[in-house]
């Protein structure tokens, strides 16, 4: 009878044991709840992942850049050379897979006495199982490998993120690629779109008649004067003013939102009867999300919008959705006011209908300044982008996050 993984370490069965022979400053209490299930179903004593190779193996999906992949094949030769490492990363890679994400995996110690330098890619190597698992998943609805390709392209990219921020490798967004390998996240080119329930606080009405769209605030929101949403950035305005929404047989009446990503004080009313409503909170809509590996090539960014509705009815008919909708620091309103209007930015917001909501800077300049300088005068200016919003700070003006939806015609 083969010995399985957990009959060859009898001696780390006790997860204490196993955390002090890692050198773990403290034991996550997720993994204390799932140990006995862990120790249950473990493998046979040489888990695929651990292989020598497996990493070759499905870089036919990943295409890793050369320093990746030399990077991850290091780190799994190390954790399958210790059975301390090998009976960890298979219990969080079913914590990850097989069980409820915890809450806390955010805190999870990475095992640094033991992988070294590659202590930073230990949680991406127990991502690994999940690889050739979500390609056949694509297989069986007929998928195309391109696509399956390009939404693992996250691994390659935010592995080199992790590079640029901490000088090696190292991949720590474990929630995030949940959504990749329970294929509820596809790449369609430039953009990844995430089948949700629409999280904007707004009722979208469409006039019979034409198709005008008239938008509300919902009820009990709290502005400044301006029209954001009030404690944007944390700051609160003693003059906010809180929004209104009523709806009967005959008329709908509350604060409308024009477009211009800001809600207006003014209480207007539409005929009820004349206008249908079509997007509200909960309702059935594709995430959107931006990729930092390229330029927002705008032309790109419509052929991806294409694809989208083209693919899910195709390849997905089970994700009904009303239309996109975006979050980011793209769609800031005042970036349509400070950059030229043939700008990428601008045009691909300039699809959205762009309305308020509760944020901050701080997705700006990370992705603008790679972090948030303490001193705005040592920001770097190399890009028109970057000049226009340390103009724009040092004048008194505020970035913050934006959003938008488009309802296309289905």
């Amino acid at each position: 009878m083969a010995r399985t993984l957990c009959q060859n370490n009898d001696g780390f069965r006790d997860l204490n044991v196993l955390a002090g022979s890692l050198g773990l400053g403290g034991i996550p209490k997720s993994w204390h709840a799932s140990w006995p299930n862990s120790l249950h179903a473990c493998p046979q004593a040489n888990p695929s992942f651990l292989k020598p190779g497996y990493v070759d193996r499905i870089n036919i999906w990943l295409h890793l850049s050369k320093d990746a992949y030399s990077t991850l094949a290091k780190a799994v030769s190390r954790i399958a050379k210790r059975s301390d490492l090998r009976l960890l990363a298979w219990h969080c890679h079913r914590l990850m897979f097989e069980e409820a994400i915890p809450e806390d995996f955010y805190s999870w110690p990475m095992p640094d006495a033991a992988m070294g330098e590659l202590s930073p890619v230990f949680y991406a190597v127990a991502l690994l199982p999940e690889v050739p698992k979500l390609a056949a998943k694509h297989g069986k609805r007929g998928i195309p490998a391109e696509v399956t390709v390009n939404t693992l392209k996250d691994i390659d990219l935010w592995l080199c993120n992790y590079k640029e921020k901490h000088g090696r490798k190292g991949l720590v967004e474990l929630g995030w690629f949940s959504n990749h390998f329970a294929e509820k996240l596809y790449r369609l080119g430039r953009l990844q779109y995430e089948p949700q329930a629409f999280g904007g606080r707004i009722k979208v009405f469409r006039r019979i008649s034409d198709g005008a769209l008239t938008v509300f605030s919902e009820g009990g929101i709290r502005f400044s004067p301006d029209g954001e949403v009030d404690g944007t950035n944390g700051v609160f305005n003693p003059n906010a003013w809180e929004s209104v929404f009523e709806q009967n047989k005959k008329t709908v009446r509350g604060n409308p939102i024009p477009g211009s990503g800001r809600a207006s004080h003014e209480v207007i009313e539409i005929a009820a009867e004349e206008w249908a409503l079509v997007l509200s909170a909960g309702d059935a809509i594709l995430n959107i999300h931006i990729p930092a590996d390229g330029k927002m090539d705008y032309t790109l960014c419509l052929e991806s919008f294409s694809k989208a509705l083209e693919f899910f009815p195709m390849y997905r008919p089970d994700v009904q959705f009303k239309g996109f909708a975006c979050h980011s620091w793209l769609l800031d309103p005042d970036l349509g006011r400070l950059l030229p209007a043939d700008s990428n930015i601008v045009r691909f917001q300039r699809e959205f209908y762009l309305y308020p909501v509760l944020g901050d800077d701080s997705q700006m300049f990370e992705r603008v300044f790679g972090g948030k300088p303490a001193d705005l005068s040592g920001a770097p200016g190399e890009t028109l982008l970057q000049r226009v919003i340390i103009n724009h700070l040092a004048g008194g003006g505020r970035m913050r996050t934006g959003a938008g939806f488009i309802l296309p015609s289905l």
